[in-house]
């Protein structure tokens, strides 16, 4: 499992209140997938109302764990991950296309095959994975 440090550390960003001091910081989890997303969003949450009775820090952050990742993080889904069950799950705002072509994971077609994921979405939605994500992510948009 690629994803468990970089879990951990985007979970210890949230709580510790480093997005909440730097809210400029952002960050990409990159070539990791995206199926861990949205227990990561709530776990964050639980463990923030579960602690926040005894650690001043938590109950000392104006917004949720997950409202910072939400805000200041991107992730790239595998091109084999269900994209589509990510976006209904987190919101159009977290995710964006990336692919690794030619090696596996980056799969055959990823354009397509991302695209028929997206079907049912609107417009603003295939745009936000697609680019706007990522150049948010990068300061460009």
């Amino acid at each position: 499992m690629l994803h468990h440090s970089p879990e951990r550390f985007l979970a210890c960003l949230a709580l510790d209140g480093v997005f909440e001091r730097h809210p400029r910081l952002h960050g990409g989890a990159i070539e990791l997938g995206a199926s861990w997303v949205p227990g990561l969003l709530r776990n964050v949450d639980h463990a923030c109302r579960s602690f926040s009775r005894s650690e001043p820090g938590l109950k000392a952050l104006p917004m949720l764990p997950s409202e910072y990742l939400r805000r200041q993080v991107r992730f790239t889904p595998f091109s084999f991950e269900d994209t589509a069950w990510l976006i209904d799950q987190c919101g159009p705002e977290m995710f964006m296309f990336s692919t690794d072509y030619p090696h596996p994971e980056g799969g055959k077609r990823p354009f397509e095959r991302f695209g028929a994921e997206l079907d049912g979405f609107d417009d603003d939605t295939k745009e936000r994975f697609f680019w706007l994500n990522g150049a948010e992510l990068l300061g460009i948009a």
